[in-house]
């Protein structure tokens, strides 16, 4: 046999049982080490899915427990600074801060940020790690200044004493407070972006919480970031400015309060601030030819807009009356003018709370003051006010009772009497309520004021934005009978038409007066019948605004069809309807609003009356439009 052809051992190379052996003898080994291969992987793998799982879960349990402890403080210091305990309060803040850093240091770690990126988990990581960050910027940026804040409240730098207010301390608050808001502004954005469509209920719960309580600040918080610039000017930093000041009497309502009987002007320099002068809406008198105003909303509400400054706030728009008072005064006294104030004695009841009672020095013209009580209280000034005053005094002594009260309030608040938190939060409550209204002749100025709720536009600002509608009423009685009226005011959202929104405004209106208000009463409160509404009823008309683009289409009284009168004031459609009730009985009224395009969030805004507005302001009702 020939050698070649042969291997080592003896077998043919060429043969195919040969190949078979050569072939067996390789793959045999080889798969062998691939399945252990694949065996070790499978088990590293695993091994790294575990940690993963296993790292995380401790990373959830975690950055949960640090959220939940920082809950709880904050609700502990919520508590304090009721209470005015800015020191406990930093405390805690620190305690909160600890929480939430760690929190933050949680969800930065590497493996949170891969949850993130996974399917169907992935949401839910990135809503808790967005939550985490948003705790941690509002408790380092937000909640440290404005501690500050309240501490220069508290301790009285911020409070008028001595006739005047601290600038410099005033620009110093006014730095915290707009790093404040900036805080609150992105983190409000960053969690109202988040796509919760994915977002299991444990964790969409207090997101929504989270996001309606920054809401909540938003705005307020906003708004006094953007006036925090003007303010130092307005006070009298650059040049000496006077104010007229339109104290509005909810007895007698017009669109932004009341009549305004009772005026007054405050001198501000440098901080300091001097009532120079007082007087009465009778004392100014009547302007023969009016006083020029916008055409558009004479048409509405009648030339009385510029005859009598009891009648510049028939319009809910309070630049437009306060420019009208304006002129009126510069008019009569030549004073000029560079702002309004409009308050009622709603307003003064909230300051009371800061300064404490009153009591009335006796004047020569009252000396007693009749039998009204000789001390004013938070709790007793809008009786005496807008009821007692009434039925106690002549009219010449009411206008002297209010012109007294209102002074010995001013000299509280500017001797340094009020305390600095409660004055503020005086303050900031009657503006929420719409009590509280500034405008400014200077026109930067002025851009500020109607970007923010105090300034009062109707046409523009938070009052004029998409899904707002407005309910103002106007007395008709000639009477102060609206001390004795109670309101409600409901949005009812109804089925959309041709693809268009549609809302009812729904009014309620009760007198409440005396079954005898008539005899009762006496003719200085029913108005005796003087203009044509028998004493004892009273005659309101309701003026209802609808969203900017907005149609007003239909109106009804009680049920019924009635008749109503259209307007357009700016780019918002306008209603209004008149309305007689009698003691003891409620008269309903709606307006409804059609060809809504713009889908927003509704709200309301309202007149404000003696009552709490939120008393007055129901929550929204939407109609079954399903059909079940």
């Amino acid at each position: 046999m020939s050698v070649e052809g042969t291997t080592a051992k003896g077998y043919e190379t060429g043969s195919a049982d040969v190949a078979r052996y050569r072939l067996s003898c390789f793959h045999k080994p080889r798969a062998g080490q691939l399945k252990r291969k694949l065996t070790v992987f499978a088990l590293v793998v695993s091994l790294l899915l575990l940690s993963f799982v296993l790292w995380i879960a401790f990373r959830v349990v975690e950055v949960r427990g640090h959220l939940t402890s920082a809950a709880s403080l904050v609700s502990q210091m919520k508590i304090q600074l009721v209470n005015g305990n800015i020191a406990d309060s930093r405390n805690l803040l620190q305690q909160v801060k600890k929480h939430t850093h760690a929190a933050r240091f949680a969800v930065n770690d590497p493996m949170w940020q891969l949850s993130r990126t996974l399917p169907l988990v992935g949401p839910n990581f990135k809503a808790v790690g967005e939550l985490a960050l948003t705790a941690d910027s509002v408790a380092t940026e937000t909640a440290g200044p404005l501690l500050d804040t309240m501490d220069m409240l508290s301790s009285g730098q911020l409070t008028p004493a001595d006739g005047g207010i601290s600038l410099p301390a005033l620009s110093d608050a006014a730095t915290k407070i707009v790093t404040a808001a900036a805080t609150v502004d992105g983190a409000t954005s960053r969690l109202e972006k988040l796509d919760k469509t994915e977002i299991i209920g444990q964790i969409s719960d207090p997101l929504n919480e989270v996001t309606q309580m920054l809401r909540a600040v938003h705005g307020p918080l906003t708004d006094a970031a953007k006036l925090s610039e003007p303010l130092p000017g307005m006070l009298g930093a650059d040049a000496p400015r006077n104010y007229l000041l339109l104290i509005q009497n909810n007895a007698e309502l017009r669109a932004t309060g009341g009549l305004s009987g009772a005026l007054a002007i405050i001198r501000v320099d440098q901080g300091r601030m001097e009532l120079t002068a007082q007087t009465t809406a009778t004392a100014l008198g009547r302007f023969v030819p009016p006083v020029v105003v916008d055409p558009e909303q004479e048409l509405i509400y009648s030339p009385k807009l510029g005859t009598q400054i009891s009648g510049v706030n028939l319009t809910p728009d309070f630049p437009t009356a306060a420019k009208t008072a304006k002129t009126m005064w510069e008019t009569r006294y030549g004073t000029a003018i560079d702002g309004v104030i409009g308050l009622d004695p709603i307003v003064l009841s909230h300051i009371l709370k800061s300064t404490g009672p009153l009591r009335l020095d006796s004047t020569p013209s009252t000396p007693s003051h009749g039998s009204l009580p000789t001390t004013l209280t938070a709790d007793n000034v809008t009786r005496i006010l807008l009821a007692d005053t009434y039925t106690t005094l002549g009219y010449a002594e009411q206008d002297v009772f209010f012109a007294h009260a209102a002074k010995q309030v001013f000299e509280a608040v500017t001797s340094g009497k009020a305390s600095g938190t409660q004055l503020f939060q005086a303050v900031a409550q009657s503006s929420e309520e719409n009590r509280l209204r500034v405008w400014s002749s200077r026109e930067p100025e002025q851009r500020v004021l109607s970007s923010t709720r105090i300034g009062g536009s109707i046409v523009s600002g938070p009052d004029a934005a998409p899904g707002s509608f407005g309910v103002f009423f106007n007395d008709g009685t000639g009477s102060k009978m609206d001390y004795y009226v109670r309101h409600t005011v409901q949005l009812v959202h109804q089925c959309p038409v041709d693809g268009y929104e549609q809302t009812a405004v729904r009014v309620t209106i009760t007198n409440v007066a005396p079954a005898d208000a008539a005899t009762s009463l006496p003719a200085g409160v029913t108005g005796g019948g003087a203009y044509g509404v028998p004493p004892g009823v009273v005659q309101t008309n309701v003026v209802a605004y609808g969203p900017p683009e907005a149609y007003v289409e239909a109106a009804t009284l009680d049920g019924s069809k009635s008749d109503f009168s259209p307007f357009f004031h700016g780019n918002r459609p306008v209603g209004v309807v008149s309305v007689r009730v009698p003691p003891g009985e409620s008269r309903s009224i709606e307006l409804t609003f059609g060809k809504i395009s713009q889908q927003a969030q509704s709200r309301v805004v309202v007149t404000p009356t003696v009552q709490d507005v939120n008393d007055v302001i129901l929550p929204p009702v939407t109609v079954d439009c399903t059909g079940k």
